[in-house]
């Protein structure tokens, strides 16, 4: 390193922690000077067109000494322990040095700031999300400061400076930080123009500001502040203030106007600029569904590193409009909802027309089940299957695919006829073609037949696959589970007991009793013996608890999940499928052993959860009942009502196996 760089860097070190203000002032000038020799400034930018060139323009490299430099300025003025008077000290010092060097015709004007943005990007780039944003605003505050004091407001470093200040107060002090940027908005028309770019952007800002606060209504205003007075040069910061506008009428229940200004972006295809370095974000109306789904609108309308035309064809803006529509729908707003919905079939329309249309759908159909809105995905899979079946034809894996979906779609949101009717024809074809998933697909179809109600039908279908899947396989255990089932539902009960007594101990001699089939293997049974009275359930409910408990322990020491926290009989699971237990014991009659059983699990998930918790709720209802079945007066919390009569004649529900999805619940 050069011997004066280091120097000065040692000096000014010991200055500021030490408060010497003058000698601080001293050191932060000669560390400067120290880079030099600097090399002749490149062309500058436009002074800040947008706002944003400062960080992002390249004036090219200017050396190891000159990032040392400004990186010490970055530690020293971010430090919590630097008293205000060192602070003045160092930026005063540092900046009189660098305006020195533009003078001399080596450094740009913007050099300092920008390099001074740079090193922050450096020095923060490890920390978490709470510690940058405090180191942030020391900084920002810092730069503000400075340059104001030694530029004034209306530089425009000093008018750059101040919107980042502006920024790094919105978390803690958003009041202050509209306010300041409100102030902006008036300097940079003053300085640029009224309707000049960088004036526009300004409002811009504000807008964004007001919409991070929750002020939806106030950061409209601002946008409509800046249409009205944009000239030329401003498209694309007017195409973004539209699309913000847009939204936000959406949002403030101006439903056909927020449509119409999007419509038209849309189909103009306006270039949209960014909102570089201002944070962005929905919002804050978590509880309400219109002004949410407005919000995901904007989401892909208005914020992002990347803003285009194609924005209008994303699924997940297309998947926007669903939701809203449908809030609209359920708070009575039909004409509007209508609006909606024929803005969705319009961008939809044209979205699947692109090169990418089967993709566009399948995505959108998988986002819609995802958001639970499961008949605007069963109409997107049948768009997909018919535009599908006539481009690709019918034996196309996309075509099988998306019939598949559908299948799954239909029984999703209950259409188990409709379900079976689909998945039926499909299965059949992929059987005759001998593709690898046939087996799966018949298997649902057995599935959607028997959730139909048509017993006979899905055990045929159970039945043939049984035939047909390797013994052992997982749709050969799922076939004879379907079997037994179909028996079961239509009045065959010892056929059916038969069935699942030997399921049941093929996989406990396996260790695979604590699986999904397990779990549904041991309900089953349950189902058949508990009306009877029959003892054996005692033995099938208490097999499937070890294999439980030695399943969790194996899961624990190979890969433990963050839910499972304790091992073996010390974990929650294990207590809830002792509640299982006891549930069966109460129904065998055994009222004395389950009461027992039931404290003890009850006392230990409290102690964990919290007497409030939901699952601490449902074992004391189970209590409750148990001691109301042995005519015991049932105890309630200290400062809770008795339970009702109601409370006490429901049955006994036990909990969800743990193992039942194959994954935690």
């Amino acid at each position: 390193m050069d011997e004066g760089l280091h120097e000065w860097q040692e000096k000014l070190r010991d200055a500021f922690e030490s408060g010497n203000v003058l000698a601080v002032r001293r050191a932060a000038g000669a560390l400067m000077n120290a880079r030099e020799p600097l090399e002749p400034p490149r062309e500058a930018p436009p002074p800040f067109t947008l706002g944003d060139e400062l960080i992002h323009f390249d004036e090219g490299p200017r050396g190891e000494r000159d990032e040392q430099a400004h990186r010490l300025l970055v530690q020293l003025a971010s430090s919590p322990q630097a008293s205000e008077a060192a602070s003045t000290a160092l930026f005063d010092g540092a900046f009189a040095a660098a305006e020195q060097a533009v003078k001399r015709g080596v450094q740009s004007s913007h050099h300092f700031v920008r390099r001074i943005s740079r090193s922050f990007e450096e020095e923060s780039q490890d920390l978490g999300r709470k510690e940058r944003r405090v180191f942030e605003a020391r900084l920002a505050r810092w730069l503000h400061e400075g340059l104001v004091r030694n530029t004034g407001k209306e530089d425009p470093r000093s008018l750059w400076a101040s919107e980042r200040w502006a920024n790094s107060l919105q978390e803690t002090e958003p009041e202050a930080s509209l306010a300041l940027a409100l102030e902006l908005a008036e300097l940079n028309g003053r300085v640029f123009g009224a309707g000049t770019p960088q004036a526009v952007r300004a409002r811009l800002v504000c807008a964004q500001l007001a919409l991070n606060g929750g002020q939806s209504a106030e950061a409209l205003r601002q946008l409509e502040q800046a249409l009205a007075v944009a000239g030329d040069g401003c498209e694309p910061l007017t195409a973004l203030a539209r699309r913000l506008q847009g939204c936000l009428q959406l949002e403030l229940g101006q439903v056909e106007a927020g449509l119409r200004v999007l419509e038209a972006l849309r189909v103009s295809r306006p270039k949209t600029a960014l909102l570089k370095g201002i944070t962005q974000r929905l919002g804050t109306s978590a509880e309400d569904p219109l002004a949410q789904a407005a919000q995901d609108l904007r989401a892909n309308l208005g914020c992002g590193f990347i803003l285009s035309a194609d924005d209008f064809a994303r699924h997940s803006t297309l998947a926007a409009l669903v939701r809203l529509s449908l809030a609209l729908e359920r708070t009575g707003r039909h004409s509007q909802a209508g609006a909606v919905r024929q803005t969705y079939a319009t961008w939809l329309t044209d979205a699947e027309q692109g090169a990418r249309g089967e993709e566009l759908l399948e995505s959108l159909a998988k986002l819609l089940a995802l958001n639970k809105e499961h008949g605007e995905a069963i109409q997107v899979w049948k768009r997909l299957v018919t535009r599908s079946l006539e481009t690709r034809g019918a034996s196309h894996e996309t075509t099988r695919r998306a019939r598949r979906a559908l299948g799954e779609a239909l029984e999703t949101a209950g259409d188990f006829t409709g379900a079976a009717a689909a998945l039926g024809a499909l299965s059949d074809e992929l059987l005759t073609a001998q593709a690898p998933d046939a087996l799966e697909v018949r298997s649902q179809y057995a599935s959607a037949l028997l959730r139909a109600g048509q017993h006979d039908e899905a055990r045929s279908v159970w039945e043939d696959l049984v035939a047909r899947a390797a013994p052992g396989s997982e749709v050969h255990t799922r076939a004879r589970l379907g079997a037994a089932s179909a028996l079961r539902l239509s009045g065959a009960h010892e056929q059916a007991l038969a069935g699942f007594e030997r399921l049941f101990h093929e996989l406990q001699r396996a260790g695979k009793l604590a699986s999904g089939q397990g779990s549904r293997v041991v309900d089953e049974l349950l189902q058949l013996l508990l009306p009877r009275k029959d003892p054996r359930a005692r033995g099938i409910q208490q097999a499937y608890l070890d294999a439980t408990v030695e399943a969790l322990v194996r899961l624990e020491q190979t890969n433990p999940p963050p839910a499972l926290t304790q091992p073996g009989n010390d974990n929650p699971t294990v207590w809830k499928e002792r509640h299982n237990l006891a549930v069966v014991l109460a129904r065998l009659g055994e009222l004395g052993e389950a009461e027992a059983l039931l404290r003890e699990q009850l006392a230990r998930l409290e102690e964990a959860y919290g007497a409030q918790h939901p699952q601490v709720d449902h074992m004391r209802r189970s209590l409750h009942r148990v001691l109301h079945e042995a005519g015991k007066r049932p105890e309630a919390p200290a400062g809770a009502a008795a339970p009702s009569a109601a409370e006490l004649e429901a049955p006994l529900v036990p909990f969800p196996h743990f193992f039942e999805n194959e994954s935690p619940r």
